[in-house]
């Protein structure tokens, strides 16, 4: 049976939602469930997917910390057990830094159309209605200024309760696009925030707030993996064996991030071929099934970055 992986819960779980399946390794659970077969994909679509992806994530929660993978991230039992043992040290930095938080995201619009009657008095407005001529340009920068500080003054406003805030993309009416953790205890000092960002203007703003949910927006998880002919042009680059033991391959990255022909681009793929002939390294020293895609667990930061911690550390 092909499955999927949901999440990893960084405890040891046998109690599990309906449907869902746990391989436990190194005190860490990975949360597997059945792939969706072909009929399920062609008839449900992307939003079906994921609704129920983020119901098992919400199930999942109530167990306690849970670090989130995408929808339809195929995995099997035997790689998730590879993934829990070899990546503990990543599960457990990600358990320790997210905590018991929770995800929240918050819109907040302005009604554009209602603007300068609201806010004729206001610093950023008032020099438009002094009589003078007022170009576009000039229009565009007052409302925008006012824009700003509308959204610094609710930034200020959620500082003291929205912990690790990360400011997302803005459609256009949109002052402020946040997502942030939030301890579950804090929820009231959260609506209190809520309402006095709402009362700068309560006819002509609108809050939308998504959440409790898992922490998609900082703890998010994924799977790398890597063929035998990665591995080959890894050995290639740092001319090592595809077999060679790590103190072998960190001196063989050390010695090509020294080297004074080093390209300006090459450095982080010398870093990226020591950390997969590392994680080749490890898999074979455990002797388990699932090598032959060399799975890596990482984590993508808010903005999309990628990072991951290997058994054997940082080459170079």
């Amino acid at each position: 049976m092909a499955h999927e992986i949901i999440a990893i819960l960084p405890g040891e779980t046998a109690q599990l939602p309906s449907g869902l399946t746990g391989v436990v390794a190194k005190g860490a659970t990975a949360v597997l469930a059945p792939a969706p077969g072909w009929t399920e994909r062609l008839t449900g679509g992307p939003k079906q997917t994921a609704v129920r992806h983020h119901g098992r994530l919400e199930a999942l929660m109530a167990l306690g910390p849970v670090l989130p993978f995408a929808a339809g991230i195929a995995c099997t039992p035997e790689e998730a057990a590879l993934l829990l043992r070899l990546d503990a040290p990543l599960i457990a930095r990600l358990a320790a830094e997210i905590g018991p938080r929770r995800h929240f995201q918050l819109a907040l619009d302005w009604d554009e159309s209602r603007v300068l009657a609201a806010f004729r008095d206001s610093p950023e407005l008032a020099p438009l209605f002094s009589g003078a001529a007022v170009t576009p340009e000039a229009l565009r920068q007052a409302i925008t200024a006012l824009a700003d500080r509308l959204s610094a003054t609710a930034l200020r406003l959620l500082d003291p309760v929205a912990e690790d805030p990360v400011e997302q993309p803005r459609a256009p009416g949109c002052l402020l696009n946040l997502v942030f953790l939030l301890r579950p205890e804090d929820e009231p000092r959260l609506d209190a925030a809520l309402q006095a960002i709402d009362a700068l203007w309560s006819e002509g703003l609108r809050l939308r707030l998504i959440g409790p949910s898992a922490p998609i927006s900082h703890a998010l998880v994924d799977i790398d993996r890597a063929d035998v002919a990665a591995l080959a042009a890894a050995a290639d680059l740092l001319k090592v064996a595809p077999e060679a033991g790590p103190d072998a391959v960190t001196e063989a990255a050390k010695a090509a991030l020294r080297s004074p022909d080093l390209a300006a681009n090459a450095a982080e793929q010398i870093r990226a071929a020591a950390r997969l002939l590392l994680r080749a390294g490890d898999i074979a020293a455990l002797g388990l099934s699932g090598a032959a895609t060399l799975p890596h667990l990482v984590h993508l930061r808010p903005g999309g970055r990628k990072s991951g911690l290997t058994s054997s550390g940082e080459a170079a």
